[in-house]
């Protein structure tokens, strides 16, 4: 499998105090790039508060989870916003040098709070996804 394109995520969406804290890196899929721009410019506020428990290495079941749905995508988690779309699923890496990348894969509607089928599907075909870091 060829590996997938990312771009880092703007700068103007990370507060300063984050910028380079904790050896974190976030970055955005190429292929959904737009749409997953959309949702966070449409919820500064609440992406504000998700990238606060990133950077702090916390977990927060109303603002951003891991999925466990299988062993193989432990590393898949998601970002929880009100709106509609009103998830955006994302990797984590741990990397060689120490820093955790985290990658925004793709936009979802997700209806309930269960896991159903489709979102099974979903969550175990993004955890097979390798990413082009360019150097990290």
């Amino acid at each position: 499998m060829s590996k997938r394109d990312v771009l880092e995520l703007p700068l103007n969406l990370i507060p300063l105090e984050y910028q380079g804290k904790n050896k974190i890196l976030i970055y955005i899929d190429v292929t959904n790039f737009n749409g997953i721009l959309a949702v966070l410019e449409n919820n500064k506020k609440k992406f504000r508060r998700i990238l606060e428990e990133i950077f702090n290495n916390r977990y927060n079941n109303e603002l951003y989870l891991k999925e466990k749905v299988t062993k193989n995508a432990g590393h898949i988690t998601a970002m929880k916003f009100a709106n509609q779309p009103n998830r955006i699923y994302c990797a984590e890496f741990i990397m060689k040098d120490g820093y955790k990348n985290i990658v925004l894969i793709k936009e979802h509607n997700k209806k309930s709070q269960k896991i159903d089928k489709k979102i099974k599907t979903l969550i175990e075909t993004i955890s097979t996804y390798e990413f082009d870091f360019k150097g990290h």
